[in-house]
């Protein structure tokens, strides 16, 4: 999963409200200041990256509003059957924070059901890679660091 959420570049394929972020090429590393674009108008959402523990953790800060920022931080546990349990947890500060709550609890608990579903694919097709290889007698390739 982390060649998802490790990657700013691919943000958007989990979370619904961006089209593309601007400002990093390959891995999330800390203290990055990156632009998100919004998928509905070309709004720039400042987002600096916090923490990246690959394969463990990212903290992120978003200013979604100029009285409103946000703290998510994502932690990945891996499974004994070879998935992965994400931890999506949310900090709300600033002038306008306790209206904006809902709306952002909303907003991330339909990327975080997104990532999800997307880590679900994944670990759904490795597994099924390594299972082709075994009954070929091969041993099955995975990217830097991934198990079936």
């Amino acid at each position: 999963m982390w060649e998802v959420l490790g990657n700013p570049s691919r943000w958007p394929e989990f979370d619904v409200f961006l089209t593309k972020v601007r400002g990093s090429q390959g891995p999330a590393i800390a203290g990055q200041h990156l632009v998100g674009i919004s998928r509905w108008t070309t709004l720039g959402i400042p987002l600096d990256v916090v923490e990246a523990l690959p394969e463990q953790r990212l903290v992120m800060r978003v200013r979604t509003a100029p009285a409103v920022t946000e703290e998510l931080t994502f932690v990945l546990t891996p499974t004994t059957k070879g998935g992965t349990v994400i931890t999506v947890a949310l900090v709300v500060e600033g002038l306008l924070a306790r209206p904006a709550v809902p709306m952002l609890w909303l907003a991330n608990g339909i990327n975080a059901r997104v990532l999800d579903a997307r880590s679900h694919r994944l670990t759904t097709a490795r597994r099924r890679l390594a299972a082709r290889a075994r009954l070929r007698g091969a041993r099955p390739c995975f990217s830097r660091g991934q198990q079936p």
